[in-house]
């Protein structure tokens, strides 16, 4: 409608640039503009329709049934938000795991420049959420340039690729060879203990990095793992399969402690029932026992008695 359109057309549209509940909140609020005004026909599916004709590119059309929620019409906000909830997943699930894979092929070669590597690798994670592609980032650089970007510790996609710029020039171009602290020599210069202990610490992390990726292999393989992610040889892609196969394995534990812990306390409170039965019996019983060897003792003493008067 006319009085909501300026603010619908400065919203760009949708195509999974954002999280679907960022981009709903948008929407809602756009169309909170309206309801102050009550304006007569602005109801559920007028709202709703709003929101349908932000979709473009992998999300348009809308489609009239949700699939996601039992094929229920999509004619209110809320059932719009639960398609697009799931459209989002379908999406970029598919995407993701392309882009992980041509991701796991990738690495910062010794011809590349940080211009062509960016150019190369930008298109695949543009979009993606940094913290999840960092690790495979670092994992394309070579360890002595990685660590020197681990310490900056990038904020954001552009902030890596600033930090390689920065250290590959530093190298003069050379990516395989250890680079020099940046800050300034002493006046008697760099001694060759110092440079050996350097050089030293690196070895002995490429040392630790190797033996961290063989443990993980290692657990990938015991867990059964995909065979493409056992032979990845990449501890960012163990990290993450191992650990979503560890916390679907503790669900798995949880869901059926939880069932065992239900059948002890059912088992616990009829064995108390039946305890309780019992006793009650056993007590009537024993009651009845005693009444009945008193009445015998009574008759055995009446007897006695009449023993003792006869001459």
């Amino acid at each position: 409608m006319q009085t909501l359109a300026p603010y619908l057309s400065s919203l760009p549209n949708y195509d999974g640039q954002e999280p679907p509940d960022t981009y709903y909140v948008k929407l809602r609020n756009i169309n909170k503009l309206v309801r102050p005004m009550a304006v007569a026909g602005f109801n559920a599916v007028a709202r709703t329709n709003n929101m349908k004709n932000k979709m473009v590119g992998r999300f348009h059309p809308v489609p009239a049934q949700n699939p996601y929620n039992g094929n229920n019409t999509i004619n209110n906000e809320a059932e719009f938000l639960n398609w697009l909830q799931g459209k989002y997943q379908e999406v970029m699930i598919g995407i993701n795991r392309a882009t992980l894979k041509a991701l796991m092929s990738e690495s910062f070669h010794p011809t590349d420049t940080p211009e062509s590597y960016e150019k190369r690798i930008k298109p695949f994670v543009q979009g993606m959420v940094f913290a999840d592609v960092l690790p495979y980032l670092y994992d394309h650089i070579p360890i002595n340039m990685q660590l020197r970007i681990r310490i900056t510790n990038p904020a954001d996609l552009n902030a890596f690729f600033t930090e390689l710029r920065n250290i590959w020039l530093e190298a003069g171009g050379h990516v395989n060879i250890p680079i020099q602290p940046s800050y300034q020599a002493s006046p008697q210069g760099v001694t060759s203990a110092e440079i050996e202990k350097l050089n030293s610490k690196i070895a002995s992390l490429e040392t630790q990095l190797a033996e961290s990726i063989q443990v993980h292999f290692k657990l990938a393989q015991r867990l059964q793992l995909p065979k493409n992610v056992v032979n990845s040889n990449n501890a960012s892609i163990f990290d993450s399969y191992i650990n979503q196969e560890l916390e679907k394995r503790l669900g798995v534990i949880e869901i059926n402690l939880a069932k065992l812990t239900k059948l002890v306390r059912e088992d616990i409170k009829s064995a108390q029932y039946q305890c309780s039965e019992f006793s009650d019996y056993n007590n009537g019983e024993l009651e009845k026992r005693l009444e009945r060897i008193k009445a015998h003792l009574a008759k055995f003493d009446r007897n006695n008695t009449r023993g003792t008067k006869t001459p």
